[in-house]
């Protein structure tokens, strides 16, 4: 951890008993949420401003700096494909088409059900099937 984050009260002691940063992701639940291209923007934006303060420019912050501006332009290409895929999705689920092509489409079996000496002649149109494919 960097020496800076060592200055602040949260990350100060070694000792995770007295770590509140510890404390707090040892012994609370983290769920993992979905993050929206609105709220992305607004985050990449946050750090674009606090980069671009005055205080940025003091000594102890040249080893970080570098490491929030990769951040920011990770994040920015994350957004960017987030509204790619939303597009290709809407448009896939507005179409009329098949998102599949149609030579990849399943076929669906109906198997009643049956007594347990007329098992193998229920599932023998379905184990053909299976068989005539190389995968499944």
């Amino acid at each position: 951890m960097p020496a800076l984050f060592k200055e602040l009260a949260t990350y100060a002691s070694d000792n995770t008993d007295r770590n509140t940063y510890n404390i707090a992701y040892h012994t609370s639940y983290h769920k993992k949420e979905s993050i929206s291209h609105q709220k992305l923007d607004l985050l990449i934006k946050s750090l674009e401003l606090s980069i671009g303060q005055p205080w940025v420019n003091d000594s102890e912050w040249d080893n970080i700096i570098p490491d929030i501006i990769a951040l920011v332009d990770m994040m920015r290409k994350y957004s960017e494909h987030l509204v790619k895929s939303n597009t290709l999705m809407a448009a896939i689920h507005h179409n009329d088409d098949s998102a599949r092509n149609s030579a990849n489409n399943s076929h669906m079996f109906r198997v009643f059900g049956c007594k347990e000496d007329d098992l193998n002649d229920q599932y023998r149109e379905l184990n053909d099937a299976i068989l005539q494919h190389g995968f499944y």
